[in-house]
């Protein structure tokens, strides 16, 4: 299950990766707009696997909760992709929907 946060320069993994930005702090910002609009979680994978209930993430509207099975894998994986589109610019109201 993808996760949208920052990574650390000194652990890359694999994965897709955008930018550049002009700051720290315009890379929070599209975060912080992400995870709003399409409510993808920004936990630890270790975390990720040992959740039992909702984090506050959910409670507050910010995460629908991968972790714990309320959102079906085919669903989260179509949020991620438009995530994805909207990070390429290629962001449209459907795509956000």
């Amino acid at each position: 299950m993808a996760a949208a946060g920052v990574p650390s320069r000194a652990a890359v993994a694999s994965g897709l990766y955008f930018g550049p930005y002009p700051s720290a702090t315009s890379v929070r910002e599209t975060l912080n707009l992400m995870h709003k609009l399409f409510k993808l979680r920004n936990c630890e994978d270790s975390v990720f696997r040992n959740r039992s209930r909702p984090c506050l993430q959910y409670q507050i509207g910010r995460c629908s909760a991968p972790c714990v099975g309320l959102v079906e894998a085919d669903d989260y994986a179509a949020c991620g992709a438009r995530a994805g589109l909207f990070l390429e610019g290629a962001a449209t109201n459907s795509a956000m929907n």
